[in-house]
């Protein structure tokens, strides 16, 4: 058989291979194409091309027969294999920053979370690692090494952690959205929180093949080793979906600011003009209302009126809102001139823009859908007690 005939790439490989194709599609899509995300487009594409880095780097060390020179195999790929694993995590945790915070800019501070990586240069620099001593078995000697298996523990506990901090960042950015926003859709921050929680898995059997080849080698490792090529293949397909469908309509918020020193007469103050915001003004039936626009509308800060609703009344924004949302809708279906009007129309006059959420919302303050609280009002002359919903709210 001629050299011609002889494959060079398994069906392990051809996984990466088409990983690496997807990620060069979503990142040429990203820079040339689609440029309405701004930062958050550029550290997208960054966290692609580490993606790149670490899969090429993989690929060409464990494949001796893909045509690459002695030099670039031995001593340039080391540094690349460092680059595309410690530099994945921190660009991960950055994207989800830069898609989540309002006005996210890259600052000086940020360059801490590559510290690691320059570490690991500097390990690989410092003992002239090349791409043998970052197997953990020597193909020559087929003695394990401890260097490689130290660094690699290393490599890949990064990893997971910043997956870790990923995951917290988007719960708290789903807290910051009820304290920002009346109403908003959960699809987006669901498919975001899949997401972080597929890479804590995907970074975390990367650790699993470690171990495992530390402890027992053998073929048994080998094929723990080659799952991870699919999960990652599938990995990258939900963030292709994620990315091209949902990260564009993802709200943002403030990063959450401490406030401290509040005197109390303001306090006082400042919950009074909540409540006439609501009682007067009845900013809650505005469906797009969130906290930047009802606080412009009261002329206190925003920061303010999220610091007196969480320590002071005890909720969020969303939970206020709707909480008299869900008032309105209620004395709306008590009374006998809307009879007639159906339930969609109620939920729009009570300033809810969603038929699902209403109703999901309606069911869990006052315990029945609202088609029965009419019912019982209307036709039974036996209203419910608000006291039941004003207990659930606290």
């Amino acid at each position: 058989m001629s050299i011609l005939d002889t494959p060079i790439f398994n069906i392990n490989d051809i996984c990466f291979i088409i990983t690496i194709v997807e990620c060069l599609i979503l990142a040429f899509y990203r820079f040339f194409i689609d440029k309405s995300l701004g930062m958050p487009r550029i550290i997208f594409g960054a966290f692609l091309l580490a993606i790149i880095i670490e899969i090429l780097t993989t690929l060409v060390m464990w494949n001796e027969l893909i045509p690459v020179s002695s030099g670039v195999r031995q001593q340039l790929l080391p540094y690349m294999f460092v680059i595309g694993h410690l530099a994945k995590g921190p660009l991960f945790l950055m994207y989800v920053h830069s898609i989540t915070q309002t006005k996210y800019r890259l600052k000086v501070s940020h360059g801490w979370h590559f510290l690691p990586m320059f570490v690991g240069l500097l390990i690989i620099f410092s003992i002239s690692a090349t791409t043998q001593d970052l197997k953990m078995y020597s193909e020559i000697s087929h003695q394990k090494s401890s260097v490689s298996t130290y660094v690699l523990y290393f490599f890949t506990t990064i990893s997971m952690v910043y997956a870790v901090f990923s995951l917290i960042s988007v719960r708290s950015y789903y807290a910051q959205l009820q304290g920002s926003y009346s109403s908003f859709s959960t699809v987006e921050v669901n498919w975001l929180t899949i997401i972080s929680s597929c890479f804590i898995l995907c970074w975390s059997w990367s650790f699993i093949v470690i171990v495992v080849a530390d402890q027992l080698g053998g073929v048994f490792s080998d094929n723990i080793g080659k799952m991870y090529n699919y999960i990652i293949f599938i990995l990258i397909n939900a963030l292709f979906t994620y990315s091209l469908f949902h990260s564009h309509k993802m709200l943002t918020c403030m990063p959450s600011i401490k406030k401290s020193n509040h005197k109390e007469v303001a306090d006082n103050t400042i919950v009074n003009k909540i409540n006439l915001a609501v009682t007067q003004q009845e900013l809650h039936l505005e469906a797009n209302i969130n906290i930047e626009e009802f606080s412009k509308r009261i002329g206190i800060p925003a920061k303010d009126v999220s610091f007196i609703l969480n320590k002071k009344l005890k909720t969020n924004f969303f939970e206020f809102i709707n909480f008299h949302r869900i008032t309105k809708a209620k004395a709306l279906l008590r009374d006998e001139a809307f009879k007639d009007t159906n339930i969609l129309d109620i939920l729009l006059m009570a300033g809810f823009n969603n038929k699902s959420s209403f109703h999901r919302y309606f069911n869990r303050l006052v315990g029945i859908s609202p088609s029965e609280y009419r019912k019982k009002c209307l036709h039974q002359q036996a209203p419910l007690n608000d006291l039941s919903l004003i207990t659930n709210q606290k």
